[in-house]
């Protein structure tokens, strides 16, 4: 049966024509209601979904009747959860009576040094009134009840960890303390008595893995938070835990383009309230009605940080916001977005890395010096080189074979890039991590094997247990590569590259490379620079569909566009056109939602000779100008990072002595 499909009333208008004026207000105003074409079949049964009036006093959406939720397919119930094993998994067995307490003795639960976190969660544990930290490993939460960073005091076991969709904290029956749900597909299971056992209360409502975000706050200020569901700008409010329909619904923001939605109690007057970042600056929506927003504050590093968050860290009764950087969270407890007035570590963070810095933060979760930008030296380790570790010339006696001189990278090379300001090195393995790290860089994953992948073919080998190529699936064999030439696996993964033809060409590749990315980002903890082979948006094929506003939640886009040496040199090395012709690659890309921010610059450095990028046969001496040219022409741009690429190809058969001055020249400049 075709379910119903949800419009705003527009009194005696007919139907058809309510959709398309409806969905033309929506597009002006940013706001969205599943109108689209794509969505006409919310059940896949290829009917047209049937058309409901929404009622313009109420501001609730009608459902059909009987459907289990607000517009979403019907699922089985979800899987219990076990039962057969203890609520608290104590190490020492404490016997608990399953409250998930300390453990006998009043002794905390020692986390375990160096293990990697999945997840830092945050909520009032104790019913004290502020929230505290927590973090989970798998399917078990070890929570800061006392706020002292020193160790847990608490620890419970809930769901099947990374095997959920999501975990959702919210205080679910009103009694002033937080508890956990997890969230399967579209149903919230709730574990309201806190004890880790089999759940207490269970409900379905929205579309799942298809809502842009699943949302808990107090909406009505009743003591119990519910779920939202948010789709684009769109915020729809469930305030009686009631999936026939949502009681309120709150459009604020732009949806899509902005970069994180926050759910928190500004105010202190009991009532949730929408916050949405723009890199370090909230706008909070005080007032509830989605206007215009009504207390802006910026904190922090924006991107940089490894999660924004918000807590009533004080106790007080309204929420305020702080930034985790590795494992320790940063709180502004006053809301004047000064510097930090608390502190608080729990934990060993979520960093992958022998880099336990995210973007821009030492290991002791200190900012890096100001040149500590995100450039990014592909020094992958390639060709066989000499006995003296240099590449070999041209074999005049092999003249078929290109192998020799073509594709090599040695180790003085390496040495070169691994040198100056910190900054991150592109490898394949960890054979250099050491002389990375004392070096004072950090270390990325090259991974160059991405167009390769073809979605939905099938797969031997699985790693997730998919039997064809999805997203998940692609995304699990590039961590699990990493994880196999990496003791420590890195955070960030430099991706070569979109493929090009099937990009512009197959809609479905384009939303399985985002999907992807999300996967990598969100449930595997990787920061992502991803090449883009477009100097403009899909180029000839602009198509303004085409998801760039979405791909750049998951990952930095790194555009290829290109200054060979042959267009630097008839640009007689003028900055000014080649900072042009970087400026119409960001002006482009903007206008399909991509930030600056969000975006970078690749430039290739590979010893070509008749190709449109690369050096492309000019002299060495024109080739080092080039590459003084566009270093000084990206430096004015404010690129979020720079990606050098191709410093082994030699098809040029530059020598030894012409490469290594092409790479000192690169590296006496200051990028991005």
């Amino acid at each position: 049966m075709a379910r119903a499909r949800i419009v705003p009333w527009m009194g005696g208008v007919g139907m058809t024509r309510a959709r398309r004026i409806t969905g033309l207000l929506c597009l002006l105003s940013g706001c969205y209601l599943g109108l689209d074409d794509e969505l006409a079949s919310r059940d896949g049964d290829g009917e047209e979904d049937e058309v409901v009036e929404v009622d313009p006093n109420g501001s609730q959406l009608a459902i059909e009747a009987g459907d289990p939720c607000l517009g979403c397919v019907e699922l089985p119930p979800p899987p219990p959860l076990p039962d057969d094993e203890p609520a608290d998994s104590d190490s020492e067995g404490d016997g608990g009576d399953g409250s998930g307490g300390e453990p006998d003795g009043g002794g905390g639960v020692e986390l375990p040094a160096g293990v990697l976190e999945d997840e830092y969660l945050v909520g009032d544990w104790d019913g004290d009134g502020d929230d505290d930290l927590a973090v989970r490993r798998d399917g078990c939460v070890y929570m800061d009840t006392d706020g002292d960073g020193s160790q847990a005091e608490r620890e419970l076991c809930y769901g099947n960890g990374d095997g959920e969709d999501e975990y959702l904290v919210g205080d679910w029956d009103g009694d002033g303390d937080d508890e956990l749900a997890v969230r399967r597909s579209n149903c919230i299971v709730m574990d309201v008595a806190g004890d880790g056992g089999v759940e207490e209360s269970s409900y379905c409502y929205g579309n799942g893995n298809d809502e842009d975000q699943y949302l808990v706050g107090d909406w009505n200020a009743d003591g119990r938070d519910t779920v939202a569901v948010r789709r684009g700008s769109c915020a729809y409010l469930d305030l009686d835990d009631d999936p026939v329909h949502h009681e309120r619904e709150v459009c604020y923001g732009d949806g899509e383009l902005e970069q994180q939605y926050l759910v928190g109690d500004w105010d202190g007057n009991g009532i949730d309230e929408l916050v949405i970042r723009r890199d370090n600056c909230l706008l909070i929506d005080l007032a509830g009605d989605g206007g215009s927003s009504e207390t802006t504050m910026c904190y922090g590093n924006g991107e940089a940080e490894d999660d924004y968050v918000l807590g009533d860290w004080a106790g007080g009764g309204s929420d305020h916001v702080a930034v985790r950087r590795v494992q320790c969270l940063e709180m502004d407890t006053d809301g004047d977005g000064a510097a930090q007035e608390r502190s608080l570590c729990l934990g060993n963070g979520t960093a992958m890395a022998g880099e336990a810095d995210g973007d821009a933060f030492a290991s002791d979760g200190s900012p890096r010096a100001a040149d500590a930008a995100l450039r990014f030296d592909v020094a992958v380790m390639q060709g066989q080189t000499t006995a003296q570790g240099k590449c070999p010339t041209k074999d005049t006696t092999r003249p078929w074979d290109d192998v020799d001189y073509n594709q090599c990278f040695s180790q003085a090379y390496f040495d070169l890039l691994n040198g100056g300001p910190a900054h991150y090195v592109a490898v394949g393995t960890d054979g250099h991590a050491q002389q990375i790290a004392d070096a004072g860089n950090g270390i990325a994953y090259y991974y160059n094997e991405f167009t390769w992948l073809q979605p939905g073919t099938a797969v031997e080998d699985s790693c997730t247990g998919a039997a064809t190529l999805t997203p998940a699936e692609a995304a699990c064999r590039i961590h699990r590569r990493a994880a196999d030439h990496f003791g420590t696996v890195p955070r960030f993964i430099v991706i070569n590259e979109i493929s090009k033809s099937r990009w512009r060409n197959d809609p479905s590749y384009r939303t399985w490379v985002v999907q992807t990315m999300a996967a990598l980002k969100n449930d595997l903890g990787h920061r992502i620079v991803l090449a883009s082979p477009f100097r403009i948006p899909g180029e000839d094929t602009d198509d303004p569909s085409m998801p760039w506003n979405r791909l750049q939640r998951y990952a930095f886009i790194a555009v290829e566009s290109y200054v060979s040496g042959r267009r630097g040199v008839a640009m007689n090395y003028s900055v000014a056109s080649m900072r042009a012709r970087y400026q119409q690659s960001i002006d482009r890309y903007q206008a399909r939602g991509v930030p600056l921010d969000r975006l970078m610059l690749i430039e290739h450095f590979g010893q070509t000779r008749d190709e449109d990028f690369g050096r492309a046969g000019v002299t060495p001496t024109q080739w080092r100008k080039v590459i003084v040219a566009r270093a000084e022409a990206a430096r004015g741009l404010g690129f979020a990072g720079f990606v050098s690429y191709a410093f082994g190809k030699n098809r040029g058969e530059a020598t030894d002595t012409n490469r290594r001055s092409f790479i000192e020249t690169y590296m006496q400049q200051a990028l991005p």
